[in-house]
């Protein structure tokens, strides 16, 4: 029985530190690359699901916010919708001011407006569904991610660390 359960907890152990090099790069990402690395490579990775694209940023944590908030507000960069929603899934408040100018400037895209509103969503719904009536009447795609906001919060899927450490594709 001892046996058992020691080659229960051993193979997870093992799984993680030799079979799962995800875990090495995730001490890495957190622990002692650069913001400028990271999001270097956030733009250049290939081969990645939608869901997946942001995982760096999100295994990278907090120290991506300020970067990230400069980065957002240059219209030409790429993966610019995923940055957007990274922001949300990383969960800094201090990120309200960029999404909220992004949010209300009619210039932008629309997809990346309702991207806006959908971040601030995953960080603070209360605030988030206070400020959404007032975009019910925007354009279709920002209307439709204003009216989820406020009726159907739970499908507002919120990536989190242990999805981008194991890189898990819904």
């Amino acid at each position: 029985m001892k046996r058992l359960i020691l080659l229960t907890l051993l193979l997870p152990a093992l799984y993680l530190l030799l079979g799962c090099p995800s875990i090495f790069d995730a001490i890495n990402l957190r622990l002692f690359a650069s913001p400028e690395y990271i999001l270097n490579r956030f733009y250049t990775e290939q081969d990645l699901a939608v869901d997946q694209v942001m995982d760096s940023l999100i295994l990278a944590g907090p120290k991506m916010a300020p970067l990230l908030e400069r980065e957002i507000l240059k219209r030409e960069i790429p993966r610019r919708r995923h940055a957007i929603t990274a922001l949300g899934h990383l969960g800094n408040n201090n990120s309200f001011p960029i999404l909220e100018h992004i949010l209300q400037d009619k210039g932008e895209k629309e997809v990346f407006r309702a991207d806006a509103l959908l971040s601030i969503a995953r960080i603070d719904l209360p605030y988030a569904q206070k400020i959404a009536p007032q975009y019910l009447n925007d354009t279709s795609f920002v209307a439709k991610c204003a009216h989820e906001v406020i009726t159907d919060p739970t499908s507002l899927y919120k990536r989190s660390y242990w999805d981008a450490l194991f890189h898990r594709h819904y």
